[in-house]
């Protein structure tokens, strides 16, 4: 090989391993944060942490990697919370109702009949309620970066519900939670502590005649029932939540880069549970399911006695309590599946004033 030949050699080379360094020093430099929840591959929570995973990823330009771990992979179910403070995990997407021990403002989300309609709720968790939340969450070393829902809890029965009185003496599936319990003993049922997995033998056997649940198409369940009433007597809620020392050791750019997309990733989960939901009530409809409406202003003033009940155990969050029970009201409460717009009446949920939640 002549001169110009080996020169060529040594130039290609040195470009390959220059090339190798600086691809090696990009990977190094690549921040990595490990995000862990209990929810499997098909719930919409997982579809919502792929979206913000693969958003930080683009508008970081690789320089930023989530890696979800779904369906309690890294950190056993109701480990969550400890995993997230203790930096085990660096972000996680965790029910309201877990984090009430340190998010106290969370105990008032639980109660029954609290929430009027899902737009006024992130209305005013965005705003009046905000600073609140934010501080809590500081105390415990968290940030809240965005919110995901699996909307309203409805009552699905295996008799016809029409109206309250229907519910006297009907066995009803539902969680060791005070509040939710004394709910359903208002409305004269006799509420019975069954666990998820257990609900269709429970159902199949007589045990309980109904359950409560979101309006989703699980057909064993379903099966088991012909009417879906209309309650929506609590809304879930669910925090996608940073351990503050994570966000803070990121520069301003990288930081903004997360909260961008936590945001977007929000209402990407949102306006996919709207849909789920349309397209679900068409298909439980064409199963000979009847979906009820009940009148919601009737089971709030039912659940009027545990409100007061709980601002005289918890003094210090009647408050709260307060702003969030004036946030969207009007003559009635609006149903699951609409919202209150700034024009004073419910729409349906699916129409575009709805999404204007911030």
């Amino acid at each position: 090989m002549d001169r110009n030949g080996l020169m060529t050699a040594f130039s290609i080379m040195f470009f390959v391993l220059l090339s190798l360094t600086s691809f090696d020093s990009a990977l190094a430099q690549q921040e990595k944060l490990k995000m862990g929840y209990a929810f499997g591959p098909a719930h919409l929570y997982h579809m919502g942490a792929m979206k913000f995973a693969d958003k930080v990823r683009e508008d970081s330009k690789g320089e930023i990697k989530i890696d979800p771990y779904p369906s309690g992979q890294i950190v056993p179910y109701g480990e969550t919370l400890k995993a997230l403070q203790s930096g085990v995990i660096d972000l996680a997407i965790i029910p309201t109702r877990q984090l009430s021990s340190g998010v106290p403002e969370f105990q008032v989300l639980a109660l029954p009949m609290i929430v009027g309609d899902a737009r006024n709720l992130y209305r005013f968790l965005n705003g009046v309620g905000q600073a609140k939340i934010a501080s809590s969450f500081d105390s415990i070393g968290l940030k809240n970066m965005a919110w995901f829902d699996s909307g309203f809890l409805q009552v699905l029965s295996r008799t016809k519900i029409l109206s309250i009185s229907d519910f006297k003496n009907l066995k009803v599936g539902t969680k060791p939670v005070p509040y939710n319990v004394a709910f359903f003993q208002k409305l004269n049922a006799v509420p019975i502590e069954v666990k998820y997995p257990e609900v269709y033998s429970a159902l199949k056997s007589g045990v309980i005649d109904a359950f409560e649940a979101p309006l989703r198409y699980k057909y064993p369940l379903i099966e088991q029932t012909k009417y879906v009433a209309l309650t929506s007597h609590e809304f879930l809620l669910a925090s996608l939540a940073i351990n503050r020392k994570s966000f803070e050791k990121l520069g301003p750019e990288h930081q903004n880069i997360l909260l961008d997309a936590a945001s977007e990733s929000g209402h990407f989960e949102r306006r996919s549970r709207i849909n789920l939901e349309v397209s679900e009530r068409e298909k439980i409809s064409g199963m000979g399911i009847e979906i009820i409406r009940l009148d919601r202003a009737n089971l709030r003033k039912t659940a009027t006695p545990i409100f007061q009940s709980f601002k005289e155990k918890e003094p210090a969050l009647a408050g709260f309590m307060a702003e969030l029970l004036s946030v969207g009201n009007g003559t009635r409460p609006c149903d699951s599946d609409e919202c209150r717009c700034d024009d004073g009446n419910c729409h349906p949920e699916t129409d575009e004033c709805c999404q204007e939640i911030s």
